[in-house]
């Protein structure tokens, strides 16, 4: 949703998400290749795969991720360039 919340227990949110605030170094590997199995983020349990978008950018996930890491009540730093196509780099693209 536009402010970050979500939606309802189908996906998770991303504004305040505990599970993002421990993992950010994944946002750009998930935003790309997507998510399967059970997500935990504040206390609920996400079972729905989330797709990844192929076809973004590096320079595009860079920009989205950095958006994310900073908006709404986040306050997560930001990921260098490098950072994000190390996260895409390490990734083999199975979810």
């Amino acid at each position: 949703m536009e402010n970050g919340t979500g939606l309802a227990e189908l996906y998770p949110p991303l504004n305040g998400s505990d599970w993002l605030m421990l993992n950010k170094e994944q946002l750009p590997s998930v935003m790309r290749y997507g998510i399967e199995g059970d997500l935990m983020v504040n206390g609920i349990k996400y079972t729905i795969p989330m797709s990844g978008i192929p076809e973004l950018s590096a320079v595009e996930i860079s920009n989205i991720t950095n958006y994310i890491l900073s908006a709404w009540t986040n306050k997560l730093g930001g990921m260098s360039f490098e950072e994000v196509q190390e996260s895409l780099s390490n990734s083999d693209g199975n979810k």
